[in-house]
Parts: structure tokens; sequence; C-alpha cells
């Protein structure tokens, strides 16, 4: 397994890959953590909120993984366990729902006979590349919200702001809503540490042929093919399998420090960009 993760800035890195080998069975959970839309952070006030959950939730994931429990009740038990420290953490103080830390989750649970089973909430991707070529997404997902963020984008723009800071200002009121959303509806479709109901989630479970990849990644390191185009889909699987992720990290990097605007963008230059990629 190769993988790596980089900061989109000077802040704190909000994205986490953790892995565990128990009983036969190889976990690989990839999270991106919401960035934060409040003021102030509320647990963390060196990572922010966005990061503490993640590490939270990637630690309690690993001890209510139990190889015959399904994923989906694992994850119940894990959020509890994040949703008790964060409680503790914040006793005393009136946190604001759009304070709530919210974020994206592929996990993937491999057997040693090549079963794959895989759970996704929110943007995170996860493609595979079977053995004769073919690419299949696993967590095949279009954020409505996406839409929604990029036709404000464009107004704003319109009207000649371009920059991030003062995009994020103009933006912030409905970021704020769209996260009190998340934190309160009965179908949250990202990950919440205290879900008002089922979440709205991707599963899969594939028999894996020798000699197919698995490639996981937050929507910061897709962007090598969503937003810029550099690559098709299975331009970066050979891209990855040929230089590894550090150079598909660099050539990242290399085309976001080269843009001379981030007007296209909707509010980040540069996020977070993780991804793993599993040989089989």
């Amino acid at each position: 397994m190769d993988q790596i993760s980089l900061p989109g800035g000077d802040n704190a890195n909000e994205d986490l890959i953790a892995s565990w080998h128990k009983d036969g069975i190889t976990d690989i959970v990839i999270l991106d953590g919401g960035t934060s839309v409040a003021d102030r952070a509320y647990v963390d006030e060196v990572n922010g909120d966005a990061a503490w959950m993640v590490g939270q939730f990637a630690r309690a994931l690993e001890v209510h993984a139990a190889p015959g429990r399904a994923q989906d009740a694992s994850l119940i038990l894990a959020l509890k366990d994040v949703h008790a420290a964060f409680l503790e953490r914040t006793q005393g103080i009136d946190v604001p729902l759009h304070a709530w830390p919210v974020g994206a989750m592929s996990w993937v649970r491999i057997r040693e006979d090549r079963k794959l089973g895989a759970y996704c909430i929110g943007d995170c991707e996860l493609l595979l590349r079977h053995a004769d070529g073919r690419i299949e997404h696993l967590n095949y997902w279009v954020n409505p919200q996406e839409a929604v963020l990029r036709d404000a984008v464009a107004q704003l723009t319109a009207a000649g702001i371009t920059d991030g800071a003062e995009r994020k200002k103009a933006l912030l009121p409905m970021l704020r809503a769209r996260r009190e959303w998340m934190n309160t509806t009965d179908v949250p479709p990202a990950l919440c540490i205290a879900p008002g109901g089922t979440f709205v989630a991707r599963s899969a479970a594939l028999q894996i042929e020798s000699g197919a990849m698995l490639l996981g990644m937050t929507d910061g390191f897709y962007r090598l093919v969503e937003n810029y185009g550099l690559y098709t889909d299975d331009g970066l699987f050979d891209l990855c399998s040929r230089g590894g992720l550090a150079e598909a990290g660099r050539i990242l990097r290399a085309h976001e420090n080269a843009l001379a605007s981030g007007a296209a963008l909707a509010v980040k230059n540069a996020d977070d960009a993780s991804a793993f990629s599993f040989q089989f």
C-alpha cells in the first residue's frame, strides 16, 4: 500500500488515512474533515475541530471494527465515542450547530481471499481498476450542493469578488446554513458526530481479481481529474502506478502554484490532498 497526505496550506491537515490489519482483514479508511465555517475552534485550538474529529473517529473505528460486525454498525459505535468526547470537551460551552464538525469517508475492508467491502459517506473518491483495465467508481456520488456553490461563486466573480477570503466571507451565511442542516437532517449526506438519521451512503461488495488496483482519495487529490482536467481516471491510475502517489502530489501542487488566479475554484485555491493505492 502506498499513501500520501498533503496539507493545503499553512493550517493543519484535515485529511487522514488510517489502516490496520487484524484477523486476516486489512482495513483502510480515508477521511476528509469539512473545513470549519465557525468563528473559532471549540475542541482543538491548535489543529482545528475538523482535524480533531477525523483523528478521534479513526481511533474509535479501529476499536469497533470487529471482523464479524457490519461496517455501518461499527461506524455508529465509533461515532458514539466521538460524540461523547465532543460533549466532554465542550461541557458548559454553547456550540452553534454550524460549528459541529462534519466530514467525508471511504472505508474499505480487504480480506485475504481478495473479497472487498466498501462503505462510503460523502465525496472521498474510491476507484477500482480491474485486471482487464475497466475502471469502476465504488463511491460515485454527485453532491448537489457543489452546483449551488459554483453558481454562487460565479455570481461573486461576475461582481468582481475573486479573492478567496472575500468570497468565503460572502458565502458564509449559506455555508453555515448548509452545515446546520447536515447536523440535523434525518438523511445526513456527510459524516457527522450525532447523525439525525440514516446516512446517505454507498456500499459495495466485490470479489477482486489478482492484478487489480484500488485508488482512494479525497476531493483535493482528485482535482487532478475533476477540477483541472490534467488526467483522465485511467491516466491517473497510470501516473500513480508509474511514479507513485508522491509524484502525483508533486504535479498537483506544481499546477496549483502555477495558477494565476483561483477564480475558477470555489473557495480554496489548494485543498488538503490525500490518497492511497492498493495493489491486488
